[in-house]
């Protein structure tokens, strides 16, 4: 997948399939269920990893966020990148998931993966998502 305007590229796993509303785009296993990985990116003016991470992820996902917990958060690169991720714990209409949140800054660009799986199926998933995040790739226009 590319986009023309921003110039990036993620390798899609295998027989998934996407989604795109125009504002994220959705990568969805071929057996259907209710795992996915969508991303998003929009332009930003900040440069500070950290206080993005803080706001965009910890401070919608933190104890005062209902239904929501913070597992586990940690440091990662992406094509030499730094990126942050977040493992949280969340329901949906009553059911209960687990997310894998990466954060990166590159170009003025906030790009920001999201892994969805029930807990059970996490551990199979997580590799998947995270070699998705790990093959995107952008260049400065």
């Amino acid at each position: 997948m590319e986009d023309p305007d921003i110039t990036f590229s993620i390798e899609i796993p295998e027989n998934w399939r996407v989604e795109d509303d125009g504002y994220t785009f959705a990568m969805v296993p071929p057996q259907g269920g209710r795992e996915y990985l969508d991303f998003t990116y929009y332009e930003t003016n900040e440069t500070n990893l950290e206080k993005a991470f803080e706001f965009t992820v910890l401070a919608f996902n933190g104890p005062e966020a209902m239904d929501t917990e913070i597992i586990d958060q940690g440091s990662d690169t992406v094509n030499n990148v730094p990126a942050r991720w977040a493992l949280l714990s969340l329901k949906t209409d009553g059911v209960l998931y687990h997310r894998l949140t990466y954060l990166l800054i590159k170009d003025g660009q906030y790009y920001i993966f999201q892994g969805t799986a029930e807990p059970a199926n996490m551990e199979f998933y997580r590799p998947i998502f995270e070699k998705t995040v790990r093959s995107l790739e952008t260049t400065s226009n």
